[in-house]
């Protein structure tokens, strides 16, 4: 057979380098399908024998591996070489080898809820939302923060800033939480009780009898409860003209800021200073301390930001209701007590208005600073035989401060259910869920010097209907007995009013206004100065 030549079929030897010739064309090859091929690729790739043989060898491994195991495990003997084994294997112990195989745990409802982090940290999130997977984020349009904010909270809860800061406001003073929980403490000094002002009725005990199966109904009260700002107050106008305190506040800004490391919803206070005296309160306008926070730290059962009526504001403004409902409907109407002076605030005699006494108490908190607080009180416990007439003629009084806890989902607590036998237990959960409101309650209970506080549980009639509500139980206590349940740290508290009274005053300007502020996203309080800027533009002189 003659050798096959390969210039016969076409094929020029290429002399100069590797490869057929540039100019060379094959008809023959057009269309034709071709493997690709590269210099740099292994040689080996078109039969790779090292790879199967040590695949191969790893297998074989594993199986002697397992066979030698197997051998270390015990043999079960029987007959009568057991008792031989048995005697030549006292005073050693079996070490098991085996792995155990642990059975997954039963998981609870709570346990069956979705992952809170899940939803933030998926990619292509749906919601306006920066961050993702990062965590991380920033403001965004609608109110709502990026991941890292809303971890916990997603949009549950109130992340809105309570007030506009403008950027031409500086920072005068910035405290986290840490840095407020420990400020030196500071122990103040009731010094005397100035003005006691309006009227204070006996509490009516028949409350006291309501049950899940008997309630008391609440019957919705439309009058007022007055709450006047610092400046309007004409026994504070009094006062400040004679000068008796450096400072003058309200018992809701006081509290407010002496209980600033609970909060986790923003609020402001304004601090006026007219000529070296500082003026405390809430801003006239509306904003979150004219409302009642409902399960603001509350983990599991916060309230979402939306427009039904179990959302967070519309939660809040229900609770103010009943709050004012029951303060107006929790005394005696035809049972009173007269302090010295008669109500500041009540305009005519038949007001529609709930009658409340008012006292302005002086307090020393050191570096010769006094302040004037007003306080409430709600009512007072009627002793056997006391009858109406001026406090003068009458033993000192048991005042008492009345509260109100709001139910709105009955199937999240369940107190027709479990308030009559577990009442206690009931109140620790409101107390978790409602660490902030109920600090400042005993805070402002505290200050106006009550020793007694009644806490009203108050449910919807119809979970869909907020308007009608029912009175389930009270619980009573002692207001200083509460407050070391609940580990308020009264130093701490005054410590802090001292801390932001003194940041204004090293400013050394006799005038000025002044907004302490929760930041919506962190554990922080910060202090602005407010400025105005009054631009006078020069008008230009006509030419005659």
């Amino acid at each position: 057979m003659e050798s096959l030549n390969l210039q016969d079929i076409g094929v020029v030897f290429n002399t100069e380098s590797f490869g057929p010739v540039s100019a060379q064309q094959w008809e023959n090859f057009d269309g034709k399908i071709y493997q690709p091929y590269n210099k740099r690729e292994k040689i080996g790739k078109i039969a790779d024998f090292v790879t199967t043989i040590a695949q191969q060898a790893l297998v074989n491994a594993n199986i002697v591996t397992q066979a030698q195991a197997n051998k270390q495990k015990p043999v079960t003997v029987s007959g009568p070489a057991t008792e031989l084994l048995n005697e030549e294997e006292k005073g050693f112990e079996l070490v098991e080898s085996d792995k155990i195989i642990k059975k997954p745990k039963p998981q609870t409802a709570i346990q069956n809820k979705r992952n809170p982090n899940q939803y933030h940290n998926q990619r292509g999130q749906q919601r306006n939302w920066r961050g993702g997977r990062g965590g991380r984020g920033g403001y965004q349009k609608n109110n709502d923060y990026g991941g890292f904010i809303h971890q916990w909270h997603g949009k549950r809860g109130f992340r809105e800033a309570s007030i506009e800061v403008r950027g031409d406001w500086p920072v005068i003073e910035e405290l986290s939480k840490n840095q407020l929980e420990k400020l030196n403490p500071v122990s103040a000094n009731l010094l005397n009780t100035l003005v006691q002002c309006g009227e204070v009725h006996a509490y009516n005990k028949d409350f006291d009898k309501s049950r899940t199966t008997k309630p008391y109904p609440l019957n919705h009260f439309k009058g007022q409860i007055f709450n006047f700002q610092t400046v309007d107050d004409p026994v504070i106008q009094r006062l400040a003209t004679e000068k008796k305190a450096h400072v003058f506040a309200t018992e809701t800004a006081v509290a407010a800021i002496m209980t600033a490391p609970k909060s986790l919803y923003s609020w402001d206070v304004s601090i006026k200073k007219y000529q070296d005296i500082l003026f405390i309160d809430k801003r006239p306008e509306e904003n979150i301390l004219d409302l009642l926070t409902v399960n603001e730290t509350s983990q599991d059962n916060q309230p979402l930001d939306d427009e039904s009526i179990n959302g967070v504001r519309q939660l809040m403004q229900e609770a103010v209701r009943v709050n004012n409902s029951w303060k107006y409907q929790q005394y005696k109407k035809d049972k009173k007590v007269n302090l010295a002076e008669k109500d500041p605030f009540i305009e005519v005699e038949d007001q529609v208005a709930a009658r409340l006494g008012y006292m302005y108490k002086i307090w020393d908190i050191g570096n010769k600073k006094k302040i004037c607080i007003r306080s409430t009180v709600h009512s007072y416990l009627q002793k056997p035989g006391q009858e109406e007439d001026n406090l003068e003629n009458q033993p000192k009084q048991t005042y008492q401060n009345t509260y109100a806890f709001l139910e709105y989902e009955a199937n999240k607590s369940n107190w027709k259910q479990n308030l009559d036998m577990m009442m206690a237990q009931c109140l620790t959960k409101e107390v978790q869920d409602n660490s902030t409101k109920v600090s400042r309650w005993v805070v402002e209970s505290l200050l106006a010097g009550v020793e007694h506080i009644k806490f009203a549980f108050v449910s919807r009639q119809n979970n869909k209907d907020n308007a009608k509500h029912l009175v389930l139980g009270t619980y009573g206590i002692a207001t200083q007995s509460f407050s070391n349940q609940i580990n308020l740290n009264m130093q701490n508290c005054w410590a802090i009013l001292k801390d932001t009274i003194d940041g204004i005053y090293h400013q050394n300007e006799p005038t000025g206004e002044y907004i302490y502020m929760k930041d919506p996203n962190k554990a922080l309080m910060r202090m602005f100065k407010v400025t105005t800027e009054e631009e006078e533009e020069d008008e230009p002189e006509e030419e005659l």
